[in-house]
């Protein structure tokens, strides 16, 4: 039998040891990038594009980081590689949720559309192909 005061010293250390693997894994590079980049997304596209690609050099196997950079390209005017890094991301879609790959074809056929969105909350409208 332990008393109570060893008791409440052995929960204390089980609460320690059971929150010590968060404590101690730090946060990935790559991670801290992407989330300056979705902070900094309508912000300063300019910027979160930066973060983003050293994301991806940083951890070339998140393949989420190409969606999140296509968002930024799009937002960014760039719809050409908006568009590539989506086919890219799409090549290799295997053990993705299924929802998340169906998202990026829908993002890549409304890119391929001509569709365009002038600014963050208007409606799109069709490009003139100018």
């Amino acid at each position: 039998r332990l008393p109570f005061a060893q008791v409440g010293s052995v929960l204390a250390a089980l609460a320690f040891a059971a929150s010590l693997p968060v404590a101690v894994m730090p946060v990935s590079v790559a991670n801290r990038y992407r989330r300056r980049a979705r902070d900094l997304m309508l912000r300063d596209p300019d910027q979160a594009m930066r973060d983003l690609t050293r994301a991806l050099d940083l951890a070339p196997r998140e393949r989420t980081i190409l969606i999140e950079r296509a968002r930024v390209q799009r937002l960014r005017g760039s719809h050409a590689g908006a568009a590539q890094d989506l086919r890219e991301y799409l090549e290799s879609t295997r053990g993705e949720p299924r929802a998340r790959v169906r998202r990026a074809r829908l993002l890549l056929q409304y890119i391929e559309s001509g569709a365009v969105a002038t600014a963050p909350g208007e409606r799109p409208r069709m490009s003139s192909g100018v």
